[in-house]
């Protein structure tokens, strides 16, 4: 994988992350050791190379008076634009990297840099003059970055298993987010981990590593503010905007595919590639025969833009022959197989010599694509007592997509009203969401709302703006780990910042009209996605038959999982509860199934 190294005070760098970059080979491998007052200072980098694949591109990189140095992960995709204007200010390049743009652009704005730049990155400039260190992390969380502090002595890396190989280093079981994950599914929804040691710079973070402490702090928030535009004019610049980041994310000196499930997302990011560029590969998961396949959508596009098409149809055979590989290159527990899929079209894609896709990662969390954030848009209605748009609205999506009412209820409830509605499951259910887990009893008893209780949920903006906290740090997360298992830089242009801004500052209703979510994409799209996909309401995404390999196929190793979990962890649970729980409820069974092979295989355990 490529990615960071960066450590103060902990002596000889680690004999894993030596393998990996000790040597400056032709991959590009390289470290850089420095000394500081709290001891060694190693900068050590693995390139995975995109732009500029020469000797030139090597990490750590630095300016030509060595003051500076650079292991940068990720990639800027306006690098052109921004070199240009630096060669307008005098300076002068030896690479055609973005790298070196990044680095020289830090040296002459210094933190000012982040906010030209359009990309996906985490980064570590080191000032061997002052001793000091400038870390950087993207705007939405892209690019991993995770920090281990002991002390005065602290690490940073792209990967959690570096950290094991520090002397001393010992791994804990986050109790909180354990407990999130067992009870809800939910990962990455704050800036720990499933580890205790170990935290994530926040998305939008930078900070300044100095005598051996480290403060981060947010260098951007989305703002807030909403824009009165016309329909029309929003759908066009929704267009412009979206062609663009469409082309500046194909600029690559190797190969670029997409991936296509059929879905509105990545149909949209194929179909727009084909406005400017010359047939490219797609990869795609299809299950023939399935209630998940969407093969007639993904047979559409393919046939109507002339794409060239890859598929794969991975089934529980290969679960069981790759979970473990899926597991080490997570490092973190996952709530499906849906990232079986993920992998599978990654491992397609490499096999094929693809070596940057584009994904579509995004709009479900910026453009309410997930029914539960209906309720955010009604519980909006009722507010402002809208009460006539509320029932058409209601209407219109039982119309769509044959809602019950009572669902209605409960997403508005849920999303816009989460105390009262924790209020009444807790009426329901008296022993909490996880009776069987004998965790702290503030966690024990803390229901999914609770979670959303926390931020303000007034509008549908304010819904959104919580998925792409909660949900989208995990989806992004998991697309990166399962890209870069495989040398491949996954690239999302629906998290381009200027549309991200742009759809941060549209109305409720040029998100979801008539029952039908992501409108402003549909529209601003007519003539560009195929009608078939663009006028579809049904929503599947990467998925697997899991229902019915968790009922099937699967459930004994299911079973087995749980039963694993039950014995090695009698100190936290109620086995009779869990069994009993688990035999009705296989995405539950699923979650302890991988929480105790992600504890065996990592070597994990709770704190005493």
């Amino acid at each position: 994988m490529c990615g960071i190294w960066f450590s103060v005070g902990w002596g000889n760098l680690p004999s894993s992350v030596i393998d990996v970059v000790k040597h400056r080979g032709p991959d590009g491998r390289g470290w850089q050791e420095f000394s500081s007052d709290q001891g060694p200072v190693i900068l050590a980098h693995r390139r995975l190379a995109i732009i500029d694949l020469s000797s030139s591109g090597y990490q750590p990189m630095s300016s030509c008076d060595k003051r500076l140095w650079i292991t940068f992960n990720g990639e800027v995709y306006n690098y052109i634009e921004i070199r240009k204007e630096l060669e307008n200010l005098g300076c002068s390049f030896i690479s055609q990297t973005d790298t070196e743009v990044v680095l020289q652009a830090y040296e002459v704005w210094g933190p000012a840099c982040l906010h030209r730049f359009n990309g996906m990155f985490a980064f570590v400039i080191w000032n061997d003059q002052e001793k000091t260190a400038f870390v950087a992390r993207d705007r939405f969380g892209v690019k991993p970055l995770y920090v281990h502090q002991d002390g005065q002595k602290i690490a940073f890396a792209s990967e959690i298993k570096q950290f094991y190989e520090i002397p001393g280093f010992h791994a804990h079981i986050h109790a909180g987010n354990a407990h999130d994950f067992l009870a809800h599914g939910m990962t990455d929804h704050n800036e720990g981990t499933f580890i205790e040691e170990v935290f994530r710079v926040p998305f939008g973070g930078a900070g300044v590593v100095a005598s051996g402490t480290f403060e981060p702090y947010i260098w951007y928030t989305l703002p807030t503010q909403e824009i009165s535009r016309p329909l029309e004019e929003a759908a066009a610049l929704f267009r412009e905007i979206f062609l663009d980041a469409v082309r500046l994310r194909f600029r690559s000196d190797v190969r670029v595919g997409a991936l296509l499930s059929g879905g509105l997302d990545s149909s949209a990011i194929v179909c727009a590639a084909r406005e400017f560029f010359p047939p490219f590969d797609t990869f795609s998961v299809c299950y023939p025969g399935e209630s998940v396949d969407e093969s007639v959508y993904i047979d559409a596009v393919i046939q109507e833009k002339n794409t060239i098409a890859h598929k794969i149809s991975p089934g529980t055979n290969t679960l069981r022959d790759e979970i473990d590989k899926l597991l080490y290159h997570q490092e973190e527990p996952f709530g499906g197989t849906s990232l079986l899929a993920e992998w599978s079209v990654f491992k397609l894609a490499h096999e094929q010599g693809v070596s940057v896709t584009l994904g579509g990662q995004g709009p479900d969390e910026q453009l309410a694509g997930y029914h539960p954030m209906f309720g955010g848009f009604y519980g909006e209605l009722i507010r402002t007592g809208r009460f006539i748009r509320l029932i058409k609205e209601g209407c219109a999506r039982v119309q769509k997509h044959r809602v019950p009412l009572r669902r209605l209820l409960a997403d508005t409830l849920s999303m816009s009203f989460p105390e009262i509605h924790s209020r009444v499951l807790s009426l329901l259910h008296p022993r909490g969401p996880c009776s069987w887990l004998k965790l702290d009893p503030q966690q024990k008893t803390r229901w999914f709302t609770d979670f959303i209780a926390v931020d303000s949920h007034k509008t549908l903006s304010d819904t959104c703006r919580w998925y792409m906290k909660t949900n989208l740090q995990a989806l992004v997360k998991h697309e990166d780990r399962d890209s870069m298992a495989f040398g491949i830089e996954s690239r999302l242009p629906f998290l381009d910042y200027r549309l991200v801004e742009l759809i941060a500052s549209l109305p409720a209703h040029y998100r979801i009209r008539n029952g039908q979510t992501k409108y402003i994409l549909r529209d601003a799209l007519r003539g560009i996605l195929i009608e078939s996909v663009r006028t579809r309401q049904s929503k599947i995404g990467f998925a697997t038959p899991e229902d019915k390999w968790f009922t099937r196929d699967f459930r004994s190793d299911l079973d087995k999982g749980v039963a694993s979990f039950a014995v090695n962890n009698r100190r936290i649970i109620d086995e009779k509860e869990l069994k009993s729980a688990s035999s009705g409820d296989t995405h539950l069974a699923w979650r302890v199934y991988i929480f105790d092979k992600w504890m065996r295989q990592w070597k994990v355990k709770w704190a005493q």
